[in-house]
């Protein structure tokens, strides 16, 4: 499995409606595109532990985790005219963020 992480701080000019508008385009870019597998996006949570003392000034609001089969796979949801999209708008209304892709090897305790 490939986990496709996405960490993302919205510009402070990005209006409601057009967070709205990329958080809509984003869901229907996951539910279309067969070889995503399963999908996530939501709003950072502060708990007040401890290790949020640590992460210092670079953290983001928005989160989003997107996982395929695999690496074939993550490459044709990057290919796709709706991730296309997806990432214009990113692109415009993005203040900062931080791009992963995970080989996942363990998966739910079953190693993978």
């Amino acid at each position: 499995m490939i986990a496709h992480v996405v960490l993302f701080e919205p510009k402070s000019s990005t209006t409601v409606a057009e967070r709205d508008a990329f958080i809509e385009l984003l869901r229907v870019t996951f539910s279309e595109i067969d070889t995503v597998q399963r999908s996530f996006i939501g709003h950072r949570q502060k708990l007040g532990v401890s290790y949020e003392s640590k992460l210092g000034d670079a953290t983001y609001s928005y989160a989003s985790v997107v996982e395929f089969d695999d690496i074939a796979g993550l490459k044709t949801y990057l290919e796709h005219p709706l991730h296309m999209k997806v990432g214009q708008l990113f692109w415009q209304h993005c203040d900062r963020t931080m791009i992963v892709d995970v080989d996942c090897f363990w998966v739910n305790d079953k190693k993978i």
